[in-house]
Parts: structure tokens; sequence; C-alpha cells
């Protein structure tokens, strides 16, 4: 657009004449219409064609200028008022104008520009710029604006990216696009438009602030390819604001590229990267490389079971960040992939870890977690307690965390595993289900096996074991269902149903219940093998007002059979405190047991005559 030819084309017919012809005929047309001489008069309805297109399109002007009139000025140069340049396609149709009150035309150089202000837009009115003083140049097809830019551009102006869907509501017209700035440039031969210093993009989706954006529009396709901007970024849409010192947009794609620092936030959540891909259109954020989140006023609440002691300190002072090699962030869902370490804090102590190979997560609203899935060598601790899977599914309506894939779990020196495990957190509740395992201190087997979130104990180094076909933890009480199975040191035992409880002080207070075919095997103080049968087993452990009580009640037709002997009755006791065997009457057995089958009371075998009403059994 820079370059100045005359009305008269010169070149029509075969005949070129060159500059000098065309602007003696321009000047000769000009005196004619205007009957004033160039460089001493005015000039109305000014008129030219500062260049042509080349053949075979040689009688298609490239631009022109037209003004209400002109004052010509020294070195070839006019004042143009009311100006309007417009520039040409090869077949003839308009392409852009410009508009500008007052404005000065450089023949020589084919240039236009003045210091105040002008308009510029598309023949279709898609795209439109104005600002205060301009440089139009048409050697190189180059606009260069100063001051207080602005620039509207049609939302379908824009490219889609391959495939997809158009941003926004179907059934309703996009806004236009914003861009405000400093200082604007367009080359035409790079394709390259430049907005310089205080650069804001404001559009329906996506707002952009930056010190320099680079637009490229190549001449021939006419369409936005990428935009660039480097200094200072910051972006928002749906919400999110991402800083970074670079950002690239494809329009093909429909994504942009932060990088340099990233960082993004919303009103309760942050994180960072490497590389931000923002897709606005799916409103999906990538965190590509040494990816983190941060959300405030969240908890696992989730993973590992809560002691009153470690209930969740107040929102305000509770966050959860999460690590991991990449993630991609939607509206209301997170997925994390490869490496993934999670730890939640509360007034910057750890309470509880996380580790898998990857973790999705949907929220409701801006930062209710709704489910939670764990995937691939899942492992979560808080203090000393420890759960293992595979697969770990947690669901917020009902607090429920499951577990699958060779589960396990350890606290303290406790420990167990089975085919599948539920975790009810609310009520501090685990279940153990198919090849259902626990191993525990041999000291604690007759004492409480306790709520997972409430054990820990010294380690000794003799342990019992248990086997079921499931089992449920519950504070001070545990319950085994299922082919129970009790190996300890100095007793095995089978039974269908086994319950452990536990007082608050279970130093003070234990009790074990077995029932339905039980059979045990134990091994006295003294060595004295005794094997025992019966339907129910009760033992109990109590110290109250500084007494101890420590006995074991059988009753479903009891039998004791001992290197001496056997012993049966409709009720047998054992005193571990008195180390007695106690056969309790028929009337005691109606007083204490209503509506057992009072039996009678039978020993076989040989026993000293001081040691028939005692019996030494295991002290603890």
């Amino acid at each position: 657009m820079n370059a100045f030819a005359t009305a008269i084309a010169g070149r029509r017919g075969g005949i070129d004449i060159g500059k000098a012809g065309l602007a003696a005929l321009w000047l000769c047309a000009c005196l004619t219409a205007n009957a004033q001489q160039p460089g001493t008069a005015s000039v109305s309805n000014f008129n030219a064609f500062p260049d042509w297109y080349e053949p075979p399109h040689g009688s298609q002007a490239k631009s022109q200028i037209q003004g209400s009139h002109a004052e010509p000025l020294p070195g070839r140069r006019y004042d143009v008022k009311a100006a309007r340049l417009t520039t040409f396609k090869q077949d003839g149709s308009r392409e852009v104008l410009i508009a500008a009150p007052e404005c000065i035309y450089d023949e020589g150089s084919r240039s236009a520009g003045s210091g105040g202000p002008v308009q510029m837009h598309t023949a279709d009115g898609k795209f439109q710029i104005q600002g205060e003083g301009f440089l139009w140049q048409q050697t190189n097809y180059s606009v260069f604006i100063s001051n207080e830019v602005h620039t509207i551009i049609q939302a379908d102006l824009l490219a889609r990216p391959v495939g997809g869907a158009p941003p926004g509501d179907a059934g309703h017209a996009e806004e236009p696009v914003h861009i405000f700035s400093h200082q604007f440039d367009y080359s035409g031969e790079t394709g390259l438009g430049k907005y310089r210093e205080n650069v804001r993009v404001v559009g329906t989706n996506l707002g952009l602030s930056t010190r320099l954006m680079t637009v490229q529009v190549p001449m021939k396709e006419r369409q936005l390819q990428t935009i660039t901007a480097e200094g200072d970024v910051g972006i928002d849409y749906s919400g999110v604001h991402a800083t970074g010192d670079r950002a690239v947009y494809r329009a093909d794609t429909g994504l942009a590229n932060i990088t340099g620092q990233p960082r993004w936030m919303t009103e309760q959540r942050e994180g960072g990267a490497q590389e931000l891909i923002i897709d606005a259109t799916n409103r999906v954020l990538h965190a590509n490389h040494d990816a983190w989140l941060k959300m405030s006023g969240q908890t696992f609440g989730t993973f590992g079971a809560r002691t009153p002691e470690t209930a969740p300190a107040p929102a305000t002072n509770h966050f959860v960040e999460i690590f991991s090699d990449d993630y991609d962030l939607g509206t209301n869902s997170a997925n994390f992939r490869r490496n993934v370490r999670a730890r939640e804090m509360a007034a910057d102590q750890v309470k509880s870890t996380m580790n898998c190979g990857e973790l999705t997560a949907w929220y409701s609203g801006t930062n209710q977690l709704q489910r939670m899935v764990a995937e691939r060598g899942v492992t979560i601790e808080q203090q000393e307690e420890q759960l293992r899977a595979g697969k770990a599914v947690y669901t917020s309506t009902n607090g429920l965390l499951e577990l699958t894939d060779q589960p396990s779990w350890r606290s303290g020196t406790r420990e167990g595993k089975g085919v599948r495990m539920l975790m009810v957190v609310p009520e501090n509740e685990l279940s153990v289900y198919g090849d259902a395992y626990m191993k525990l201190p041999a000291s604690e087997a007759g004492r409480s096996i306790g709520g997972a979130g409430a054990l820990g104990a010294s380690a000794t180094n003799q342990f019992a074991e248990l086997f079921s076909e499931e089992y449920v933890v519950r504070p001070n009480v545990a319950l085994f269902e299922g082919k129970v199975r009790l190996l300890h040191p100095q007793i095995t035992m089978s039974c269908d149903h086994l319950a452990v409880h536990s007082a608050a002080d279970k130093e003070k207070g234990q009790s074990l219940v077995a029932e339905h075919s039980v059979i045990f095997d134990l091994l006295s103080t003294d060595g004295q093998k005794v094997h025992g049968t019966c339907q129910n087993a009760l033992y109990d452990y109590s110290i109250t007002g500084g007494r101890t009580n420590d006995s074991l009640e059988m009753t479903g037709h009891p039998v004791l059979e001992t290197t001496n002997g056997t012993v049966q009755n409709s009720v047998l006791l054992l005193d571990r405190t008195q180390n007695k065997l106690i056969a309790p009457s028929v009337e005691q057995v109606r007083l204490s047991h209503p509506g057992a089958e009072p039996g009678r009371y039978r020993i076989k075998g040989t026993l000293p005559t001081a040691s028939t009403n005692r019996f030494s059994f295991i002290k603890k």
C-alpha cells in the first residue's frame, strides 16, 4: 500500500511510460478536473492509485487513496483531508479500508501517515482497529499505529480447532474480542502484527495481558494462525488466572501454551508446572512436567481413619498439595499422572500422605470433593498407619474408601490384608473381605484388637495371627466371621465367629467371644497341654477397684482334655487370676445361665488330690 501510481494505468495496452509519465498523466488529470497547478493550490476530490498488481492482473490496482481535497506539499507530498485508503484483492474486491480526518500522502515512498485519529477495518467489518497516529506503507504492505490502539475482532474471524466445537452456548452469537495496546504494527511481508506495551485482550471466554503480543496473519490466508505473548503474561478463562513469561496460542488447535515459570490460580486452588496448556474451548488446563496443585480448605477426609487427636484442623489452616509429572484440570475434575504424591497439611504439619501412579478426582461446585480414584501402587500413610492397594476409590457421599488389588493395612506393629477392603471414614471402621488376615503382637492376642485408627502397641518378638473369611475393625471392637483361626505361641483356636472387645483403656478391660464349633489347644505356664471344645467361649479381662478379673468361660457342651484327664460340665470356668478350674453346680448354672441345660460335672483320669480344684493356665 505504499507506492503511488496514477489513476491512469500506463501499463495498459502494452505501453510502459514509467513513473514520471504516470505522474505527468495524473497531474494533467488533476489540472483538467480542478484547473489548478499541483504544488501551488489545493486539489479537490483527490484520487490516486499508489500501486498495481503484476500481469496477468495488471489492470487491477492494489490500493487507492482518496480525499475531499489535498494541499500539495514539497517533496511530492500531499496533505489529504477526509482521507480514505482502500486496498484490493487481485479479483478487485475490497480488502481493507483506512479512514482518517487528515493524513500526509508521500507519492515518492508510496506511504501515508498522520498524527491524528485513524480507523481501519476489513471490507466485511469483522476486523476493526483504531488509534492515534498512523503510518501506512505500500512497499512492504505495512501499517503502524502509535497510540491508544483498540482492535475489535469478530469471533467467527478466528480459526476453529479441527474437529472442535466453537466456544459459547449453542444458538448464541459470541461477543467480539477486544485488544487494547499502546502501539501496533503489521507487515504484510511477514504476516506478523505486533501489539506493544500494556496489551490487554478481552473476549467472551478468554482474557490476556502482556507487554508484547505478536499475531500471525499471513496475507494469502487472511486467517489468524498464532498469537504469541511475551513478558508478564496473564491469561484469564472460566475463573482461572494463569501467569508466565511467554504464551503461544495456535488457532488450528485452540490451545495456548504458557512457559517461563507458569502458574495458575482460582479462588481456592492454585498450581504450576514447567508448561501449562490452556484449552479454553473445552475449559481444560493441562500442566506438564514437575506439576503441582494446592487446594486450600480441603482435606483427604478420605484416607486413613482418624482418632480424636488427629481430627482435621480448621479449614483455614488446612490444605492439600498434590505433585505429579503432569495433570489435567477440568471444570469439575482433575487427573494426575505418573509419580503422584499428595499430602494433607494442617498448620504447617503433614497429617497424611498418598503416593500412586495415577489419581483422578471429581468435584462439585468450586472445591467440594465428590469422588477420588487412585491407581497403581497406592500407598496411604497417616502417622503410624498405612494402607496399600493396587486401586483405591473414595466416595464422599458415604465417606467410603474401597481398596482392591492386593490391599493391605498396617498400624504400628499390627498389619492385615485381604482380597477387598472397605473403610468407612466417618465411623473409623475397616472391613476386610476374602482370605482376611491379621497379625499382631502375641501379648495383645487376648486383649484389644481395636480399630484401625486406634492400633499400635510396643512391638514384641512373638506374634499372633488371625485368619477368617472376613472381619471388621471398629474403635475398641473387632469381629471375625467364617472359618476363624487364631495362631498364638501358646494357643490355637478355631470357630465360626470371633468378637474382640476393648475398653478405652485396653489395659483395664478386654473381652473375647468365640461362637459355634469352638476348638482350642493351649499350653499352660507349667507346660501342661489342654485341648478344649465348646459352642461358646467368653474370655474376660478387667480391673475394677484395683482387683483383676482374668477368666475364660465355656458353655455349650464344653469339654477340657488335659494330659491328666477330661473335664465336662454344662459350664466350665477357668479363673486365671487364681489359677482355678471351676465347674458350677446345677443350681449355679440355672441362676447364672437361664435357659442353659444344666449338666452333671464329669471328670475322667487321674489328678493329685491337692489339685482337684486347681488348673494351671497361661497367665497373660
